[in-house]
């Protein structure tokens, strides 16, 4: 297959906003996206997802962060999880996740669909959880994640 470069997977995640990420937020990360130094890639990429979950008949990637963001609860509110969450690369990371997901789900669940069997993806700083911090939430549109297939086949 072709190869895999920083502006093509800029280009998938930046084409499909929605979900927990706005347009013009996906055109910034997109803009960090390319600016990755990575060569092109062909074949594998290895990584471990901490939990994959059921619940109500929705799957569900979660994975534990320890970062430490600061000493108060309000560290860990919504805008710092998502300075976080680009800062150090995990939306790529839980985007990569949610295609593996998403192949394994259509390969293993009869009658599969994004949208009604993917409850989404949930990053758990665990130092700063409760009362509404500490838990960033997605779920991407399945236009992204089928864009990132056609991409990544």
């Amino acid at each position: 297959g072709e190869a895999i470069t920083a502006d093509a997977l800029a280009r998938a995640l930046a084409a499909h906003p929605g979900g927990a990420l706005d347009a013009a937020w996906l055109d910034a990360y997109a803009a960090r996206v390319r600016a990755l130094g990575f060569r092109p890639l062909r074949g594998f990429l290895t990584g471990a997802m901490d939990l994959v979950a059921r619940q109500d008949g929705r799957w569900w990637l979660v994975d534990w962060k320890s970062n430490h963001l600061g000493p108060r609860r309000g560290d860990y509110a919504p805008a710092s999880l998502v300075a976080e969450m680009t800062d150090a690369h995990y939306v790529l990371q839980y985007h990569l996740y949610a295609l593996a997901l998403h192949r394994w789900l259509a390969w293993r669940v009869p009658g599969y669909a994004w949208d009604t069997h993917v409850g989404g993806v949930a990053y758990v700083f665990l130092r700063g959880v409760g009362d509404g911090t500490g838990v960033f939430v997605d779920r991407p549109p399945a236009a992204r994640i089928d864009a990132l297939d056609r991409l990544f086949r």
